[in-house]
């Protein structure tokens, strides 16, 4: 397990190929449109991530 700010699209590509990450959890829900969230699914197709996303509020 690998917990982590947001990482930038090359930032995710270097965390995987450097601790083997297999699945990504991200807590912040589908953002489409979103760059980040755009990015971090591109490397996740690419790289054959599993990815979970989970809607979570800081305030609930």
């Amino acid at each position: 397990m690998y917990r982590s700010a947001q990482p930038t699209a090359s930032g995710l590509r270097t965390l995987v190929q450097e601790y083997g990450i297999r699945s990504i959890i991200n807590l912040r829900g589908e953002q489409h449109g979103q760059d980040w969230y755009e990015g971090e699914l591109a490397v996740s197709q690419e790289l054959g991530l599993e990815r979970v996303d989970i809607k979570m509020s800081t305030k609930r």
